[in-house]
């Protein structure tokens, strides 16, 4: 392991175990001839939040606007449910998952999560603020079933 000369982690392990932080449910990369572990939902996540970050442009410069808080909550919840569904279903032990559904569920997920707080027609520090409400909600019923996949 990578440590500074006072013990600690570098930034470059912090990082990297943020990045591999599920060792049952991860994908293989390969960089500069590197080999790195991404988690398959993150990685769908990032990518699609960064994919949905340019295709939502138009609308946070300016370009276009919706004044339909309906449509945009709605389109929003309608990307980001499949990976609730393929998450919670799993975890209830109702089928096995892979990690082609994880990362397709959590491209789904990014651009939901991109749709809502880049397009969403309601003050921006609302959209971040229940973006957050929902990863702490997740993150206490992960807590609570012990299920939080933090490497070690």
């Amino acid at each position: 392991m990578n440590k500074s000369i006072d013990g600690q982690k570098t930034t470059k392990q912090l990082i990297l175990d943020y990045i591999q932080h599920n060792k049952r449910h991860y994908i293989t990369l390969k960089i500069k001839g590197k080999e790195i572990y991404p988690c398959a939902r993150c990685f769908g996540l990032w990518i699609g939040t960064i994919l949905g970050f340019f295709l939502t442009s138009p609308f946070w410069l300016g370009l276009i606007y919706i004044d339909n808080f309906i449509l945009v909550f709605t389109a929003a919840w309608l990307l980001v449910i499949p990976n609730i569904i393929d998450w919670s279903s799993v975890k209830l032990g109702l089928r096995k998952g892979n990690n082609k559904i994880r990362v397709t569920v959590g491209f789904f997920y990014g651009i939901g999560v991109a749709v809502y707080i880049f397009v969403l027609p309601i003050n921006i520090l609302f959209r971040i603020g229940t973006y957050l409400l929902y990863e702490l909600v997740f993150f206490l019923i992960r807590k609570k079933f012990n299920i939080l996949h933090i490497k070690k």
